[in-house]
Formats: structure tokens, C-alpha cells, sequence
């Protein structure tokens, strides 16, 4: 038989979010600084792409003028003996060394950020905008290992 007894529903109690609060102590480099070097990071990314596709746009030009009747023999010094040949292969030479010079540039950048980001967590015990901690969870069991992630929410 069900008790219908009750006359007033237990409500729940939902915690209060707390305001953003902005963080005291970090420097003005940490807390921005991260965001330029990730935009850099992109940006130089970018430019190095553009640059490696014109490379290679260059180096297509040169097999296709050589399959379509260009002279592309070697001359002394091992460069081309046509001048056409020769401007395509140092174009696409140089296109890639700046993509080269770009990429590297990128990869800096992005080091710079992320050695910033991990700057970041130092102060005041991480983030505030991280709404849950989680944990490895290794377990030993018979005959298997039991391998998650334990989250645990803020109350």
C-alpha cells in the first residue's frame, strides 16, 4: 500500500555559483600573454602552410615544364641550364625554406604558450573556471586492471 502522508516535498538545496572572481597576483604576461603566443602560434602555423603550399605549387610548374618539352638538364654547378627551370626550382626553394622558418616559428610559439598555461595553474591553486578536478584511478583486480577517471564536482 503507498503512504501518501508526506505534505510537503523536501527541497533540494542547489549551492550558490560563485561570481568570477578575477584572480589576484598573476602577471599582466601570464594571464595574457598565453593567448597572444597560442595566437601566434596559429598565425605563424598558418603563414608556414601558405607558404609550403606555394612551394609546392612552385615545384609542380617545374615537372610540368620539363614534362611538356622545357629543357631541364643539369648544367655546371648542378643547376638547370634553362633559365625558366632554374627561376621555378630557386622559387620553390625558397618558398620552402620560409615555410620551414614559419613552422619553427610556430613551434616556438607554441611551447612559449604552453609553458605559459602551466605558469597559469601555479597561481592561486589553478583556475577558478575548471568546475572539477580530475583523477586517475588505477585499480588492481583478479585477473585485470581497472583503469578510469574519478570526477569529482564542487558542492
Amino acid at each position: 500500500m503507498l503512504a501518501l502522508g508526506m505534505a510537503c516535498p523536501v527541497m533540494a538545496q542547489v549551492p550558490a555559483v560563485p561570481a568570477p572572481v578575477e584572480r589576484e597576483g598573476v602577471p599582466a604576461l601570464v594571464r595574457w600573454g598565453k593567448w597572444g603566443a597560442t595566437a601566434l602560434f596559429a598565425g605563424f602555423t598558418i603563414a608556414g602552410i601558405s607558404r609550403h603550399d606555394g612551394a609546392n605549387r612552385d615545384y609542380n610548374a617545374l615537372v610540368a615544364w620539363c614534362r611538356t618539352g622545357g629543357s631541364c638538364e643539369l648544367g655546371p654547378g648542378r643547376s638547370y641550364a634553362d633559365p625558366v627551370s632554374e627561376s621555378l626550382y630557386q622559387s620553390s626553394i625558397a618558398s620552402d625554406r620560409a615555410a620551414r622558418s614559419w613552422l619553427v616559428a610556430g613551434q616556438v610559439a607554441l611551447a612559449g604558450a604552453v609553458a605559459l598555461f602551466i605558469v597559469d595553474l601555479t597561481y592561486s591553486g589553478g583556475p577558478k573556471n575548471i568546475p572539477f578536478d580530475p583523477r586517475l584511478v588505477v585499480t588492481p583486480a583478479p585477473g585485470a586492471t581497472h583503469i578510469g577517471v574519478r570526477l569529482q564536482l564542487p558542492r
